[in-house]
């Protein structure tokens, strides 16, 4: 990928809350990108904060994710927070083993485990 600067085109659209169909009830897909860098942290605490904000489920995409921030695992963690003292569901999908790495790296195992289970 190169430096934080130089993404591929693909990323430069970054993050997309798209509707799609959460276990069978509508909700909301956030799709990460391969690189959440710090820079990134912002953005995705908007995005996080619209779709929790919705009162939707929300099913975050991990699966492109190549590095992800401290950040932006603070972020999630947040929204996590968040959509639980709303009583909405929350979960990350498709946890690549970037990802998976960097919440074990940060003692979040059984946070990270918690996320892919539907609530």
């Amino acid at each position: 990928m190169g430096k934080t600067g130089d993404r591929a085109s693909g990323d430069e659209a970054t993050l997309k809350a798209i509707s799609d169909h959460v276990a069978g009830s509508e909700g909301l897909r956030i799709d990460l990108a391969a690189v959440m860098d710090a820079t990134m942290a912002a953005e995705l605490r908007d995005v996080l904060t619209e779709a929790i904000a919705s009162d939707k489920p929300v099913r975050v995409s991990a699966g492109p994710v190549e590095q992800i921030s401290t950040g932006c695992v603070q972020m999630l963690l947040a929204g996590a927070k968040s959509a639980a003292a709303i009583n909405n569901t929350f979960f990350v999908s498709d946890q690549s083993d970037a990802f998976i790495a960097a919440l074990d790296d940060l003692g979040l195992c059984e946070t990270r485990e918690d996320w892919i289970k539907l609530k």
